[in-house]
């Protein structure tokens, strides 16, 4: 592994809400694994079919641990597998997350420091062929995400591909307190932080062809995600798959407690103005979701250029 740094910018606006959490960088590999078994032969490029053999460059932004990289080029996708010299990069604005190790003298994953608003470097454009941004919704509002997908077209090759996927964060109506504490503690959190991600979620589509992109070269979807264990998962998944669904929802509750509780003595989210308060509803949320399910919405964007 080898790692790089291009300018940085402090910008309050894409301070990740996560990024304080001493476990992410385990949700984030166990969050792979419940992609792997949502899409099974489109585990990693979520659309069917995709001709790895053309590729010769991947990036991946928000790459976070990497585990997206080694897992495509350990496994590769529908029966086919990447091209012995291709070349995968990472790109993150924090590179402190990152676990993926060297299993092989043939796997060469570089990792490269770059805030996503910020231009990439001029030798590094129209350069790829598959490059994907995945769960950023609580990093960035949706000026910002538009500016994102600006800065990743140009990174492009003709005829290669943008994967952009994203979480619907409030995907049904409150209909309990844990719920509804939930939904408070998310507007709370985006109000004040200018953040804005349902608006990123359901203008998928607009945000991806109002910034270069042909409509009839994309395509937008939606799929099913489970948070707990939601019925109609149960004959589709496996018990332990729906086990580690409720386990990385309850770890992204957790990881909002530092940003919950920045704002506890100036203007309390949720009415939390003290760590009790926050624990003895996580304690609620983990019992909740624990017995009851709770499905959700990604949102998919898949464009050529």
């Amino acid at each position: 592994m080898s790692t790089s740094s291009t300018n940085q910018n402090d910008d309050k606006h894409l301070e990740y809400l996560l990024a304080g959490a001493p476990t992410e960088a385990e949700r984030l590999n166990l969050q792979q694994k419940i992609f792997t078994a949502l899409f099974p032969g489109r585990e990693y490029i979520h659309t069917a079919p995709f001709d790895l053999s053309r590729v010769h460059r991947v990036l991946d932004v928000a790459t976070g641990t990497g585990i997206w990289l080694e897992r495509l080029w350990k496994e590769g996708q529908d029966g086919q597998k990447l091209r012995a010299d291709v070349e995968l990069q990472g790109c993150d604005i924090d590179l402190s997350k990152v676990t993926t190790h060297q299993t092989s003298k043939d796997l060469q994953i570089t990792y490269i420091q770059h805030n996503v608003l910020q231009e990439f470097p001029a030798h590094m454009h129209n350069q790829y062929d598959l490059v994907q941004m995945r769960f950023v919704l609580l990093a960035m509002n949706t000026v910002q995400y538009a500016q994102a997908i600006r800065n990743l077209r140009r990174l492009l090759r003709e005829g290669g591909t943008l994967q952009l996927v994203e979480l619907d964060p409030l995907p049904n109506p409150p209909t309990n307190s844990v719920e509804r504490t939930m939904k408070e503690i998310c507007e709370g959190l985006w109000s004040r932080t200018d953040k804005d991600p349902t608006g990123i979620c359901l203008n998928m589509l607009d945000h991806v062809t109002s910034n270069g992109f042909l409509e009839e070269k994309v395509n937008t979807f939606t799929h099913p995600w489970p948070f707990a264990s939601p019925s109609g998962f149960e004959a589709s998944l496996h018990r332990d798959v729906l086990l580690k669904s409720s386990q990385n929802y309850l770890m992204v509750v957790q990881a909002l407690k530092q940003a919950v509780l920045h704002y506890a003595q100036t203007d309390p989210i949720a009415g939390m103005s003290t760590a009790q308060a926050w624990d003895s509803f996580f304690e609620q949320a983990t019992k909740h979701f624990a017995s009851s399910g709770y499905a959700g919405s990604l949102y998919i964007a898949i464009a050529v250029k």
